[in-house]
């Protein structure tokens, strides 16, 4: 197994596996897609890792520099600079190689080489994606808010600060099923920081 960053030579294959794992879901809401020219310019800003297994390309894991920021408005420090964000966005596994980490080992990958200067990192989940909310809090990030986002596609709002250790107060266990609790809990101002048997644990 190989991670590296993709290049432009890569992109039909990257464009092939994307709409081969597109057709393999259920639910097409959890799976915001990118067009050639949104993977041609992570490429471009050396964002988009790929993972290559006997030189096939079995996985590929992106982050995103936006030009039009439309995250950071969740953020409770309205002190914050929109310059300094960047965004987890999309992972894709090959369906023949799922269960090997994959995700999560392009995630550490990718995280270690985030450019300098961005410190903040958000990322959006759909609230029935549990394994990619498992990612999210794998590497640190948490929940801040649950929304509707890309037109009328609910979205758990991820947010992490480069660097940060979070120290957590007393938690909060609530099913992921339960949502009122958990909307009430993200409005009152609470995070949540991990799951542990379909419960989010949520902390102040």
């Amino acid at each position: 197994m190989k991670i590296k960053f993709a290049n432009c030579s890569h992109l039909k294959s990257i464009m092939k596996l994307q709409n081969l794992v597109k057709e393999n879901i259920t639910n097409k809401d959890m799976l915001v897609t990118l067009s050639e020219d949104e993977i041609l310019e992570n490429i471009g800003n050396k964002v988009l890792c790929i993972c290559e297994i006997e030189d096939t390309i079995v996985g590929f894991r992106s982050m995103h520099i936006p030009k039009n920021d439309y995250l950071s408005k969740y953020i409770p420090d309205t002190q914050i600079s929109t310059h300094n964000i960047i965004y987890s966005d999309i992972s894709i596994v090959h369906p023949d190689y799922r269960g090997l980490g994959l995700q999560k080992k392009m995630g550490e990958w990718l995280f270690e080489r985030i450019p300098e200067g961005y410190t903040i990192i958000m990322a959006t989940v759909h609230p029935d994606n549990i394994a990619s909310i498992k990612d999210k809090f794998h590497h640190g990030m948490h929940i801040i808010a649950k929304d509707f986002v890309y037109g009328d596609k609910v979205r758990y709002i991820f947010l992490k600060y480069r660097d940060e250790r979070r120290k957590c107060g007393e938690e909060i266990a609530v099913h992921v099923d339960d949502v009122y609790k958990i909307e009430r809990l993200l409005n009152e101002g609470l995070i949540a920081v991990d799951i542990r048997d379909n419960l989010l644990i949520f902390t102040k």
